[in-house]
């Protein structure tokens, strides 16, 4: 059996526990969130949008890379903000397919590594050729 000191601890750390869990429920939380998300995602929007310029400009590939991740990172953003008011099931999807953008931009960075490695590979053998 619990001491009675326990039992105290317990029921404290229950109605603490029990606090803290209808506080995620608040309304108000909920609207600040959703609030907070757009705002996030108008950012990421504008900051991708300029990567992408500035990459293309420069001919930079790890510019492009970048703008890429917060193209990627603006979906995860948007994809919250859809699954945010819908069942556990579509949260739950939404978790196991937010990894994907990352997965896609790191294998998108990949391919121009081994087409960049390639070209200056190449472009080194034909220099040595003539000399």
């Amino acid at each position: 059996m619990l001491s009675e000191q326990a039992a105290r601890e317990s029921v404290r750390f229950t109605d603490a526990g029990l606090a803290k869990m209808t506080d995620c429920c608040d309304v108000d939380a909920h609207r600040i969130r959703r609030g907070v998300l757009w705002i996030v995602l108008g950012v990421n929007l504008s900051l991708f949008v300029v990567a992408l310029v500035a990459g293309v400009l420069a001919q930079s590939t790890a510019v492009l890379g970048d703008s890429l991740d917060l193209l990627g990172d603006s979906l995860v953003y948007g994809f919250t903000l859809y699954v945010l008011d819908r069942s556990v099931m579509w949260k739950a999807r939404a978790a196991f397919i937010k990894g994907w953008p990352d997965v896609l931009v790191g294998g998108g960075i990949a391919v121009l590594f081994v087409q960049t490695a390639y070209t200056v590979v190449r472009a080194s053998l034909i220099e040595l050729r003539r000399a």
